[in-house]
């Protein structure tokens, strides 16, 4: 069994919190990663990540819909991303080829980890 997954990274705006206490993650990418294995490391992670303390909301490609909920209605998970790019690695090697979607998100995950620092997040976003 899979799961279609959104991976959304986004920089965490200060000041503008939800009334709720959510914080405000500005999109820097998205990648489509698809079908991920419900038996990977990744999967795992992911589902966890609905349970973070954190609540992060961001903004729809329209600019003005607020994103809170996945397609399944679970809350959006939070997960630091340098566990989400370990978990990807560890999959990938323990499937002896790369997945081409992951490796993707690999090299996006590592150059934003350098460049935009501690205000990263990877949003969950299950479809």
């Amino acid at each position: 069994m899979s799961v279609d997954t959104r991976m959304v990274l986004v920089d965490l705006v200060q000041g503008c919190d939800g009334p709720d206490g959510a914080l405000y993650g500005k999109v820097v990418a998205t990648v489509e990663l698809c079908s991920i294995s419900s038996a990977s490391r990744t999967c795992a992670l992911a589902r966890r990540a609905r349970e973070s303390a954190e609540r992060v909301y961001f903004f729809s490609d329209d600019g003005s819909t607020e994103v809170r909920l996945d397609g399944y209605g679970h809350r959006v998970g939070v997960a630091d991303p340098a566990e989400f790019q370990a978990a990807m690695e560890y999959d990938t090697r323990r499937a002896g080829v790369g997945y081409r979607r992951f490796d993707m998100a690999i090299a996006l995950l590592a150059k934003a980890r350098h460049g935009f620092g501690t205000g990263l997040r990877v949003l969950v976003y299950e479809h």
